[in-house]
């Protein structure tokens, strides 16, 4: 939209939506399907995982995972993307997947490694699991915390 800037070596996937007046800094990842709204700024080397969705006004200094919607000062995860998921035909058990895998990562006060070895024992092998746990361990600059208010 208006008045974007996408800096230097980023990738954006396909079907993503930046809002007015986004400010990627370079080397930024955007997977697939993912939507950032509008006066969103977003520092350089940042991963934002596929299918998720940024709240206006937001500062992204840490990786946001995929599925998820993330809002709040300081950037935090408040749910999944329940929206975009129905709208690309995610199917409720799916959605309840990943809702108990991302309340073992924020919901449950663990620590991230302590949080991942509980997804990998417990949860079957499928696509979007392995997604989460590639993506988490892969990020270099942390992923955003949880929100607990």
């Amino acid at each position: 939209m208006a008045n974007t800037h996408i800096g230097h070596d980023c990738f954006i996937g396909n079907n993503c939506v930046i809002g007015f007046n986004v400010g990627m800094s370079g080397e930024v990842y955007v997977g697939d399907w993912a939507n950032i709204s509008g006066l969103t700024a977003i520092h350089q080397f940042s991963n934002i995982g596929e299918n998720s969705m940024i709240s206006g006004m937001s500062r992204i200094v840490k990786d946001v995972p995929p599925y998820i919607l993330a809002a709040h000062e300081p950037l935090s995860y408040c749910g999944l993307n329940l929206v975009g998921l129905k709208r690309r035909d995610f199917e409720n058990q799916k959605i309840i997947e990943l809702k108990e895998i991302y309340k073992i990562i924020f919901q449950e006060k663990r620590n991230i490694t302590q949080a991942l070895k509980i997804i990998e024992d417990n949860f079957e092998s499928t696509v979007e699991r392995d997604k989460i746990i590639a993506f988490i361990k892969g990020s270099n600059r942390g992923i955003i915390k949880g929100n607990f208010e």
